[in-house]
């Protein structure tokens, strides 16, 4: 099996204790910071491009959680079910506000919206207009109803779109901005879904 142009190895040495790698991110600031980061047991690490080595952050995640990662008002948001982390591109902090500890989570309408909360699987939650630390997880949710009465799998963007999925089915909503309790609702198909948050990327 061959690769166009080939791989080249990004750290010269390996990580301390060789734990298996949960995901990474190039997460991009403003002001044209940038910084490669990893999740691997259960810490993040940050890439020095001087010495190509890894530095852990001494951050306490879950063990063997897949993070879902992504910027969202100049932060790295981290959450995997568990955890609600955010990374400035200087310091680690808790996201405040008391999130729903969902490990789904995307953007939509300048919000975070966040599913696959333990004890609420059929619902998505969503936050303040760019503000990861506003929450009002008993009015600013929405359940999702299906044929199946399946559990939200995966969220994610679709152009202008929100996208939702049960095992065997796609939803598209859209928020309307000036009323944020009113969402609009497409059943694209209810027989093919999604079985898993992190197997969906949107290609464009």
């Amino acid at each position: 099996i061959s690769k166009r142009k080939g791989y080249t190895r990004l750290n010269s040495t390996d990580i301390t204790g060789s734990p298996d790698i949960l995901g990474g991110i190039d997460a991009h600031f403003s002001g044209g910071t940038q910084k490669v980061l990893v999740f691997a047991g259960t810490d993040a690490w940050l890439f020095n491009n001087a010495t190509r080595t890894f530095t852990a952050q001494s951050e306490t995640y879950t063990a063997n959680a897949v993070p879902s990662l992504l910027m969202f008002a100049n932060n790295l948001i981290v959450m995997n079910g568990s955890e609600a982390r955010k990374y400035s591109g200087s310091a680690w902090s808790a996201v405040g506000g008391s999130p729903p500890l969902g490990g789904q989570v995307t953007i939509h309408n300048n919000r975070l919206v966040v599913a696959g909360v333990t004890g609420t699987p059929y619902q998505f939650f969503y936050s303040g207009v760019r503000n990861e630390a506003s929450w009002d997880t008993t009015n600013d949710v929405v359940l999702v109803t299906v044929p199946q009465g399946e559990e939200i799998t995966g969220v994610g963007q679709l152009g202008t779109d929100l996208i939702v999925f049960t095992r065997h089915n796609t939803l598209l909503y859209w928020q309307n901005p000036s009323n944020k309790g009113d969402w609009d609702r497409i059943d694209v198909s209810n027989t093919i879904g999604n079985i898993a948050h992190h197997t969906y990327k949107p290609v464009t």
